[in-house]
Parts: C-alpha cells; sequence; structure tokens
C-alpha cells in the first residue's frame, strides 16, 4: 500500500505536466524519462523503508536503569557532569574534578 499512495501522488502530477503545453515537444521524452528515475527513487526509498525504526528503543533491554539515566542527564545539564572522550565520565563539584572509569574498561592506573 505504501507503494501505491505514494503512485498516486506522484504521478497525477507529472502527467498534468507531461500531457500540458509547459514542456516543449521535442524534450518530452527526457522530461518523462528524468521522471522515471525519480519514481524509481521514491519507489527504492519506500520499499526499504525500515517500520521497526519508528518503535522507540526500551532502556531496560540494554542492562541500563531509567533512574540512573535520568540522574545522569540531570548532571549533564547542570554541568556537574560532563563527557571526556578519552577517559570516561568527568564529574566535577566545587573543589575537584574526578573522572569515572568506563563501564568494562577497568579503572585502572590513574594517570594525569
Amino acid at each position: 500500500w505504501p507503494a501505491l499512495r505514494s503512485s498516486w501522488r506522484f504521478w497525477p502530477f507529472v502527467h498534468c505536466i507531461s500531457f500540458s503545453h509547459a514542456v516543449p515537444l521535442d524534450l518530452k521524452l527526457l522530461w518523462v524519462d528524468v521522471m522515471e528515475i525519480v519514481w524509481v527513487t521514491i519507489l527504492s526509498r519506500v520499499a526499504n523503508q525500515d517500520e521497526s525504526a519508528e518503535q522507540p528503543v526500551v532502556a531496560e533491554a540494554f542492562g541500563v536503569d531509567p533512574s540512573l539515566e535520568v540522574e545522569l542527564s540531570r548532571q549533564v545539564v547542570a554541568g556537574e557532569l560532563r563527557y571526556a572522550t578519552a577517559s570516561g565520565w568527568e564529574a566535577c563539584d566545587e573543589e575537584a574534578c574526578y573522572v569515572l572509569a568506563p563501564a568494562g574498561g577497568g579503572g585502572g592506573g590513574g594517570g594525569g
């Protein structure tokens, strides 16, 4: 059905232009060929749409506690927690900043 609905939206417009005097007679074949390429592109997009992409991702399936995620998001927005790309999470309070080791990365070696 999605391809049929796309066809009903696309081809009447194309045919209105094709059968009018908007396209010169010597360019009508080129017009139709270009519209065929556009139609194949639209049809490919419709055929390859992933319907599962519209469904939200459930955080629990990955083992993430939603309350932890909410708290981390609050800290990031407040500027208390920001991501340090090389080291992991960086937490700051009034006196100092601390780097939390990434999960599964082993927390060894402090360095800096």
